[in-house]
């Protein structure tokens, strides 16, 4: 923990790999395709996963919520969005996440 928290900052990125000294120190038992991976997943990434394996289900909550109910949804242009089959070009999905966790929220409140 010591020699992590003494790494200087110009350290920790070396030849573009992110976390070089670890990567460095146990190069011997890495993997290759960790040992020089140059990025990793984000979390809007794991989140367009979530939003694709559970877009009816998203639809479903949606489509029939109170949100739709009191005229706050554009329920055509969300209906366009969740019928496309192809993954999120953008990220649009986290907008519709966001609208799902209000909407259960306002069911938590009910």
């Amino acid at each position: 923990m010591e020699a992590a928290l003494k790494t200087p900052t110009w350290m920790w990125f070396a030849g573009g790999r992110n976390r070089a000294v670890a990567r460095d120190a146990f190069a011997d038992v890495l993997p290759a395709r960790v040992l020089e991976r140059r990025s990793k997943g984000t979390f809007a990434g794991y989140l367009g996963a979530i939003y694709q394996r559970n877009r009816n289900e998203i639809r479903t909550l949606l489509m029939s919520g109170h949100l739709r109910e009191r005229q706050l949804l554009d329920a055509g242009a969300l209906e366009r969005v969740l019928s496309e089959q192809a993954p999120p070009k953008d990220q649009q999905y986290l907008r519709i996440l966001s609208l799902c966790m209000v909407e259960r929220w306002i069911r938590h409140q009910n």
